[in-house]
This record gives structure tokens, C-alpha cells and sequence, in this order.
């Protein structure tokens, strides 16, 4: 039973360190990172940095995000881009948990999508970049 279960246990991390190979061979490069100062809403990460002691590399943080600009009424919050990967869609403010994907550098993106706008910088209401460390892991 233990034999099976190591083998089990190798699989998937050989599949998972696969995966990440090939995630990164095929990933659009990253748009440049400029700190949104004051756009009309806020959005932060908890905890940032994030602690990873496993080395993979990659954590779990909430994201938390408002809205200041009184017109604007959807958005939505994308990964490294204005227009990268959607990672949640609410009326207003709003939270989320990622999932144990994110990486070092990873910016999201506070979109205005009220009335259809597109996701392009100019739409940009705030941006957060996470940071991860392995600084206080034994």
C-alpha cells in the first residue's frame, strides 16, 4: 500500500512540475508593471508577500477590491495585463481567494467594465503586485 502510494505521490509531481514547464514555455510575456496611483478604486493583496516554504514557488493570497469613481458600476479583476487572464467579475467591491498559483511579480488589474468598456489601460482603476518569499521558512 505504501509502495503505491509513493508512486501515486511521484505521478503527481511529476505532472505538476510538467505542467509548470510547459505553462511558462507557452505564456505571453508580461505587460510592464506601472503602480496605478489614483484611478478610481483600490484593490490589495493579504497576505503580500506571500510565504512559500514548499519551493515551489507559488502561494495563495485574498484579493480585495473597491470602487471610488462614482460612474463606474461592473468590474473586473485580470491577471497581468488589463486584458489577461479574467480572474473574477462583481457589481462594486468584492473578495477573492486565489488559488496556489500565484507567482512572484504577479500583478492584477482592477478593470472599469461599465457599459461594455474595454479592457485596455485607460480602464485601469487600481493594480496590486504580489510578491512571494521564502524569507522565515525552516
Amino acid at each position: 500500500m505504501r509502495k503505491w502510494i509513493r508512486n501515486l505521490l511521484l505521478i503527481l509531481a511529476a505532472a505538476l512540475i510538467f505542467g509548470v514547464a510547459c505553462s511558462r514555455k507557452t505564456e505571453k510575456p508580461k505587460a510592464s508593471y506601472r503602480p496605478i496611483e489614483s484611478g478610481g478604486g483600490t484593490i490589495t493583496a493579504d497576505p503580500n508577500p506571500i510565504q512559500v516554504c514548499d519551493g515551489s514557488g507559488i502561494g495563495v493570497t485574498k484579493l480585495t477590491w473597491s470602487v471610488t469613481r462614482p460612474t463606474t458600476k461592473r468590474v473586473e479583476v485580470h491577471v497581468n495585463a488589463p486584458d489577461g487572464p479574467l480572474f473574477s467579475h462583481t457589481l462594486g467591491p468584492g473578495s477573492a481567494n486565489t488559488g496556489k498559483w500565484v507567482g512572484d511579480g504577479t500583478v492584477f488589474y482592477l478593470q472599469d467594465v461599465t457599459n461594455a468598456l474595454p479592457l485596455i489601460e485607460e480602464n485601469t482603476l487600481a493594480t496590486v503586485r504580489v510578491n512571494v518569499t521564502g524569507a522565515g521558512c525552516r
